[in-house]
Parts: structure tokens; sequence; C-alpha cells
């Protein structure tokens, strides 16, 4: 699994990916702060150079939303027919990751289903149950 990012949510990513048992692989702006997040989950620091497409990638930077401007990390390499890319951005405005997966063959998906989630999870602790699987359709299908 390639973890794109260093902050809070690609380290809840490498978290989840280690207690999997997952081969983790991070890729960051800085090299030294990279280095520094994947020896904190046993994983390896990677770079564009050498890359090859991966099976999964979780894109866990603010890349996508209106204020954080073209990307600053060379994602293609790393995507390919086949490679399944995570998108924790719920609704990106921007769809370059979006469009640029598609056209390499990969899979895309936004992080609309994770919000879903976190709201379902919320609502059990608030309310001691989970939602009902009609009230979580008709969420989803209200989206905007």
């Amino acid at each position: 699994m390639m973890v794109v990012g260093t902050g809070g949510a690609a380290r809840a990513v490498l978290a989840a990916g280690r207690s999997l048992g997952c081969e983790l692989y991070v890729l960051g702006r800085s090299e030294e702060r990279t280095r520094r997040v994947a020896d904190e989950f046993g994983g390896h620091a990677v770079k564009a150079a050498g890359a090859k497409p991966a099976t999964l990638i979780v894109q866990a930077t603010s890349m996508g939303r209106d204020a954080a401007g073209p990307p600053d990390i060379d994602l293609l390499p790393w995507i390919g027919s086949g490679t399944y890319v995570l998108d924790m951005v719920y609704d990106p405005t921007d769809r370059y990751l979006r469009e640029a997966t598609g056209a390499r063959g990969g899979i895309y998906e936004g992080g609309y289903r994770l919000l879903v989630y976190q709201a379902m999870e919320s609502y059990r602790i608030w309310w001691g149950h989970a939602p009902s699987e009609a009230m979580v359709e008709r969420a989803a299908s209200e989206r905007s």
C-alpha cells in the first residue's frame, strides 16, 4: 500500500495498514519528513524516480481541494492499469487525480464513502446503535 502524505490522515492510514500487515510505502513532499513517517510505521520512504505502478494508493493530502493548488507530488509513475486510488478528499473540486487515474487504466474512488463511514460511527456513539441501512442510503443519495 502506498500512502501519499505525511500528516494526520496519512498516519491513520499507515497505522491501519500496519495493523493489517501491509507492506507500507510513503510518498511525500519533504524527503526528511517522509523518511521519518515511514520509519515510524515500519514502512519505506519512496521517490518518483524508479517508480512502478502500485496496487493501492491512498491519497491523504489536500490535493483536489480548491485552495490546495496544483499537485506538487507526481503520482503518475505510480498509477497503472488496475491501480486502485482512494482519495481521502470527500468531494474534490479539482478532478486531476480522478482523470489521471482513469487515463492510465486505474480505478479511482473519492473519499465520500469514508465520510459516510465516519458519520455512521458517530451516530452509533451518540445513539447507541448503528443507523439503519435505509437512513445511510438516503443520506448518500442526497449528496449534492
